[in-house]
């Protein structure tokens, strides 16, 4: 395995909400359940048990620390299969530790909270190694639903495509429902054209002499910017030849240093000054990222075409986030384009909320992305401690309504979610860019799905 190979596997997905870290873990459940299954007509349902303790559901996260303190809180069968590697909990995350526990906590509670099931298998996804070996066990224990309350910010190319996807798709082939969060970047991605000056190489992006913008209203604000673009193949060993840099200053002119990686065995950019964080390391893979410390005030991102071999289907990706909500504007975000892998797959059922965070697409290829929207997405814990709403709660109690429904049918899969998506889009005129809101189908309405 070369170096390049064992540097790609710290990279890890971001779990897609900032969840509570109660000290003693002490038997947390959904406080408010019994109100969320009425707000979604489950208990129109009769509770099948036995159909409950049949299926097999399995959530796959960074982190689930907090296991062994909350068994109670889950179904007595359920499993935590830990990953072939060890990372830190929150390793190239901006989410806390525990976050994959809740999200099990939360189907369950709109499952119904049965002893009986489902069947949950609690297994740790941090990093590509990590997240492939969990779909492999997954196949190997005819999982019948996947849970996925992460997106990553690379290893795709916005269009359902690279090698995230790839094994992804390798697990919604085999049977598997694969229930994915869309993410939490709404108005924090900019995703456009590559076009740059042939003068200066710099790519002409639409904010003031052709940069990206945004500001930063806290002191001492930790910022996470990733910026990537569309040539990653399906395995992760693949070499991108395309190479793109990248530059930021304050509202002085300063440079605030960022790592570049150097892609391709050609550069135009290997003697600028702009490398100041160390040696220009070789990266199989297009992307940059880096996280800052930043003051307040505004900033500039400039991008530079290195390898001038870019061509005009290629697209360029910026996403900015910080762990303290709202505290950046990004002033060129499109407020579309949002969706990354492996939400943007269209082979699993990607779910967002109304929320002002959740991402929302067209992807890259023209798809309506998420795939569904919930309404509501309020959670409270027994600790008093309310889960923020986002795009992981909303797919957490998505994955709980089908668990329900897939009770009462198990012939419910992504083919008769489809027809039901298709139904609400039509009864709701839904935008071409974002699936509807959902509506759980009543007991009448649901047998006529399988006609």
């Amino acid at each position: 395995m070369t170096k390049l190979t064992h540097a790609l596997l710290g990279l890890t997905a971001a779990a897609t909400l900032f969840v509570s870290t109660s000290s003693a873990h002490a038997e947390l459940r959904v406080r408010n359940a019994r109100e969320l299954r009425s707000v979604y007509g489950l208990d129109a349902f009769t509770a099948r048990p036995e159909a409950l303790a049949r299926l097999k559901v399995a959530v796959l996260d960074n982190s689930f620390e907090g296991f062994l303190q909350n068994q109670n809180s889950l179904p007595q069968s359920a499993e935590f299969i830990r990953g072939p590697l060890r990372t830190p909990p929150s390793a190239g995350s901006t989410s806390s530790a525990g976050h994959g526990l809740l999200m099990a906590q939360v189907l369950w509670a709109l499952s119904g909270n049965h002893p009986e099931g489902p069947k949950l298998y609690l297994m740790e996804a941090s990093g590509i190694t990590n997240l492939r070996a969990a779909i492999d066990r997954a196949m190997e224990l005819k999982v019948d639903i996947v849970l996925y309350a992460s997106t990553w910010e690379t290893g795709g190319n916005f269009d359902g495509q690279g090698f995230i996807n790839a094994a992804v798709t390798r697990a919604a082939q085999s049977g598997i429902l694969w229930i994915n969060a869309a993410g939490n970047d709404h108005n924090m991605t900019y995703t456009g054209r590559i076009s740059s000056d042939p003068a200066t190489g710099a790519l002409r992006l639409p904010g003031p002499g052709g940069m990206l913008s945004f500001s930063n209203q806290l002191t001492n604000n930790p910022v996470k910017l990733t910026l990537s673009w569309s040539d990653y193949k399906n395995s992760e060993d693949s070499q991108t030849l395309k190479d793109l840099d990248w530059e930021l200053s304050d509202w002085t002119g300063a440079r605030v240093p960022l790592k570049n990686l150097k892609q391709g065995s050609k550069s135009t950019c290997e003697d600028s000054p702009r490398y100041s964080r160390g040696a220009r390391e070789a990266s199989l893979h297009p992307r940059e990222q880096d996280e800052v410390t930043l003051q307040e005030g505004v900033y500039q991102l400039r991008v530079y075409d290195c390898s001038g071999n870019f061509v005009p289907s290629d697209r360029v990706r910026v996403v900015i986030q910080s762990p303290k909500g709202d505290s950046v504007e990004f002033h060129e975000a499109n407020g579309a384009y949002e969706i990354n892998p492996p939400a943007d797959n269209a082979n699993v059922v990607t779910v967002g909320d109304l929320s002002p965070v959740s991402s929302v697409g067209p992807t890259l290829d023209g798809r309506a992305k998420p795939d569904f929207r919930l309404q509501e997405t309020r959670v409270e814990m027994s600790d008093g401690v309310s889960i923020p709403m986002g795009s992981s709660v909303a797919s957490a109690i998505f994955a709980g309504v089908v668990v329900q429904l897939k009770s009462q049918e198990p012939r419910l899969s992504k083919t008769t979610l489809d027809k039901f998506r298709a139904k609400l889009a039509s009864e709701q005129r839904a935008e071409k860019s974002v699936g509807p809101v959902w509506r759980t189908p009543g007991t009448s309405e649901f047998p006529t799905l399988f006609w």
